[in-house]
């Protein structure tokens, strides 16, 4: 069946002004000149009552629960993104891009690591995506933490998990401070 999108645009009309209007019980006919809906196409436009559009809007979010529901339960467990291998990079602490790591608690994200300057002063460096999903997790230095926000994983500054859904810690990478090159590697 082939649809014109002209007369579709104008069907649609139709029903949305019979619903605003559905109140007062006027409804415009297909047959206006104004709409150029030929007089050969038959539409009929059913009002649902109060209760039957509760029940649909009910089945309806029901279903949209259930299917998330459903897809959050995966019999793989390890289902997570795989690490950075062969991580070997320098990060110029004088350039623009890595001023966040000059502050304690910072972070910069580079090729598929987070690395972090600890409140302490140290720099440490995971992979970026969370192992339950493929969210890039946060660093959190008040908390002394990486955080997900996709599912609220937790991981400790070593990479360990913490708290949620993660079924593995994050992979650790070195960290090597000399002046203001600081190297990144496996």
């Amino acid at each position: 069946m082939i649809y014109n999108p002209v007369i579709m645009y104008r069907v649609f009309f139709i029903i949305a002004y019979n619903a605003v209007k559905s109140i007062n019980k006027t409804f415009i006919p297909l047959t206006q000149p104004f709409f150029f809906i030929p007089a050969s196409t038959i539409i009929t436009i059913k009002l649902m009552d109060r209760k039957e559009f509760l029940s649909l809007l009910g089945f309806g979010s029901a279903s949209v629960a259930l299917t998330s529901c459903l897809g959050g339960c995966s019999k793989n467990v390890s289902s997570g993104t795989a690490s950075p291998s062969g991580v070997d990079f320098t990060l110029d602490l004088s350039q623009p891009a890595n001023a966040a790591l000059l502050t304690n608690g910072g972070y910069v994200y580079n090729s598929g690591v987070i690395v972090a300057k600890t409140m302490a002063g140290a720099y440490i460096a995971v992979q970026q995506v969370c192992t339950h999903e493929s969210v890039s997790v946060i660093y959190q230095g008040g908390n002394q933490r990486f955080y997900c926000n996709g599912h609220g994983a937790t991981f400790s500054e070593s990479g360990a998990v913490t708290g949620g859904p993660a079924p593995r810690g994050l992979q650790t990478y070195n960290t090597s401070l000399t002046a203001n090159s600081l190297r990144i590697y496996s």
